[in-house]
């Protein structure tokens, strides 16, 4: 493989806050219609475990473009690939909008998660071309609009439902998309970093990077486990609000939304955690505010700030962990960075499909004790497994010493 070398770029700020908006608006796809499943459900006429597989396929389609696509950042041109994704995004939205059989729904749902890799192509562009001082600041404010992402698809996909039908939802959100497009096409500086040549080079070196990096691996581990247990409680969560005891329409249950608002600002400050020592304790930390998240939702109440309360304090464990574990990645080898997110990001979003089949499938006929309990069995196995990893690396250090 080619040694890593790069024509540093010059990005001025606020292009980078536009990079950042941009990873807002693509990873917003993935979220606008959980927010819609119910008014989805009514269009095509079908029971709400049926129509919440359109969440399944969109992150099913998303996984596979991050383990085929985005490995092709180290093989073509960065800008030419993110202005391809927000092309085909806007389009697969827009169909969407016009077809009338579910099967057609299906369809351009998978192409849409497929075709929305722009996000995990922009974050490995600033990692090779900008120099470490600004490369920091760059990666954690498109870091910051990738969480904002769930909370504008979230928002957005309630209220403009809401407002004025899902298919309103889809077609601002393509307009919105080709714009980004144009921007990406006029401002963004072209991608020097040496690529590898083959294609075929890049694919077969993933499962050596799996084998060779621990981090990796272990990064792997944590984020499907907490984007499982993430998606089954956010999956459901509009069906379950739409019910009473909460009787809430599409507008008012996407509010929840704005929940995750805390875990953007709680990025920040993860972002910085792996330049210390000890940080597998962080991710203990990160893990167990999920799971203390869980054990209230496991008990039966009907008060809606206990629910409030709790969304606030899992999306925090949620997004911390992400930002941890994306930020130990980004300290590993330059010259494989589209490769290490490819593979982290299709752990992750493999995880998220389990996440929202288990929460759309269970919700049908059971309520958030249920769910909970499956949520807390996963994040036990997690903090586990990284409690196995301190006790063996300490094990390790005092037999070297």
């Amino acid at each position: 493989m080619h040694a890593f070398h790069s024509k540093r770029q010059t990005i001025s700020s606020t292009m980078e806050w536009t990079l950042s908006i941009i990873c807002m608006l693509v990873v917003a796809n993935l979220y606008y219609d959980q927010m819609l499943l119910p008014d989805l459900a009514h269009t095509f006429h079908l029971p709400f475990q049926h129509i919440g597989v359109v969440l399944t396929v969109l992150q099913l389609g998303y996984t596979a473009g991050l383990l085929l696509i985005v490995p092709l950042g180290d093989r073509w041109e960065r800008k030419r690939l993110i202005m391809l994704s927000l092309g085909c995004s806007a389009l697969c939205l827009f169909m969407m909008t016009i077809v009338h059989s579910f099967g057609w729904l299906l369809f351009f749902a998978t192409l849409l998660g497929f075709s929305g890799f722009a996000a995990q192509m922009i974050i490995p562009y600033l990692a090779s071309t900008l120099v470490a001082p600004r490369k920091s600041a760059a990666i954690s404010k498109c870091l910051t609009g990738i969480f904002l992402g769930t909370l504008l698809g979230r928002l957005s996909g309630g209220w403009i439902g809401q407002l004025w039908g899902w298919t309103a939802v889809h077609d601002v959100a393509a307009i919105a998309l080709l714009i980004g497009m144009i921007i990406v096409y006029i401002y963004l500086p072209t991608d020097y970093a040496l690529k590898e040549p083959s294609y075929v080079r890049i694919m077969s070196s993933l499962w050596t990077l799996i084998r060779t990096e621990p981090i990796l691996r272990e990064t792997m581990w944590i984020g499907a486990i907490t984007f499982t247990v993430f998606n089954i409680f956010w999956a459901p969560l509009s069906h379950l609000l739409h019910q009473a005891p909460y009787d809430l329409n599409s507008g008012m249950a996407s509010n929840f939304g704005l929940i995750g608002m805390a875990g953007a600002l709680a990025a920040g400050f993860a972002s910085k955690l792996p330049n210390r020592v000890h940080i597998r304790y962080w991710n203990m930390f990160a893990l167990g505010l999920m799971l203390i998240s869980f054990i209230v939702l496991s008990i039966p109440w009907n008060q809606l700030w206990i629910l409030i309360a709790v969304t606030f304090v899992l999306d925090i464990g949620s997004r911390m962990n992400m930002s941890l574990n994306q930020a130990r990645l980004y300290q590993l080898a330059p010259a494989y960075h589209s490769r290490l997110n490819s593979i982290y990001m299709v752990s992750y979003y493999i995880g998220g499909a389990i996440g929202s089949y288990i929460g759309t499938t269970v919700a049908a006929s059971y309520h958030f004790p249920t769910l909970a309990l499956i949520a807390i069995l996963l994040l036990c196995i997690g903090l586990l497994s990284i409690y196995v990893h301190i006790v063996r690396d300490a094990n390790a250090e005092s037999v070297t010493k």
